[in-house]
């Protein structure tokens, strides 16, 4: 058994809520590099959790790594619409 407790999962709905509400500030014009980049962090940790939620496979760690988060973040808004979750905006 593990010392550390996985924390509680966020409901699947709250999370493409989160998803689309973040992705849509990614693309706002008025946003500054530095907060455009905090939000870009936090729409990955929403994706992140939503994989996990769906037992879909993301890398964003090592994507980073790379430089290579935009890549990642592509490939998985479509593996989590595969799944059956939007993620990006309705347009």
């Amino acid at each position: 058994m593990s010392d550390e407790a996985e924390p509680p999962r966020r409901p699947i709905q709250d999370l493409a809520h989160d998803a689309r509400l973040l992705r849509s500030a990614i693309d706002a014009a008025e946003l500054s590099d530095e907060q455009r980049a905090a939000t870009a962090l936090a729409y990955d940790e929403v994706l992140r959790q939503a994989c996990r939620a769906l037992e879909v496979t993301e890398h964003f760690a090592a994507a980073r790594r790379r430089g290579d988060a935009v890549a990642e973040r592509e490939r998985v808004e479509a593996a989590l619409g595969e799944a059956g979750l939007r993620v990006t905006p309705v347009s």
